[in-house]
């Protein structure tokens, strides 16, 4: 899996405001939401089908600083196109879903304290430059991958396992897109399907 993540690929990008004129109002979205996009990558569907349950989205992250429409950011773990490397980036929401075909917000049921929390946890990763796992070890929380990511933020947040890995990939244990939504736990507040308007990354 390693090296498959270090080939190289070319990516466009166009302006994020053709995206942001496509989303619906984003004023219910809130701290600690968790964010999912369908990329049209080419590894998209690659990791789109480590899901078991619903292959619907290719790439996660957590949604901060939701108080105006302008202010919505995204931070997630991604690699870079050309070597395979990178870490816990933080980027507009806009820019996030530039390219997707399809996206939802999910919401923790728990109340809006412990959202923050997991906001304050993903800060956390991002401020310490957390590197990206190109090792794909749900055990080692030094490096994450995107549903990595998300599942040391809630669970941390919450002090309780929500989210835990459900899949095996090449031998071990893998946290899949559809282990960190589909819980009796979380609920959607967002879904469209956006129009695609560009190639993104195929980390992502």
């Amino acid at each position: 899996m390693a090296l498959l993540l270090c080939m190289t690929i070319s990516a466009c990008r166009q302006n994020p405001a053709t995206v942001a004129s496509a989303l619906p109002d984003t004023s219910c979205l809130q701290s600690g939401d968790l964010v999912y996009r369908l990329g049209d990558g080419f590894y998209s569907a690659y990791f789109q089908d480590f899901s078991q349950r619903e292959k619907r989205f290719s790439h996660t992250g957590i949604l901060i600083d939701a108080d105006k429409c302008d202010s919505l950011y995204v931070i997630h773990a991604e690699a870079d196109d050309m070597t395979g490397r990178g870490c816990v980036r933080r980027e507009r929401l806009t820019e996030f879903l530039r390219g997707a075909s399809d996206f939802a917000v999910f919401r923790l049921r728990d109340d809006a304290l412990t959202r923050e929390r997991i906001a304050g946890f993903a800060l956390d990763y991002h401020r310490r430059q957390t590197p990206f796992d190109l090792s794909f070890d749900a055990e080692d929380s030094t490096a994450v991958y995107c549903t990595e990511l998300v599942q040391y933020c809630v669970n941390g947040a919450t002090g309780r396992t929500v989210i835990r890995p459900r899949t095996s990939v090449q031998g071990k244990n893998y946290i899949a897109i559809d282990d960190t939504y589909l819980s009796d736990e979380i609920i959607p507040v967002l879904s469209q399907k956006p129009p695609v308007n560009s190639y993104h990354s195929p980390f992502q």
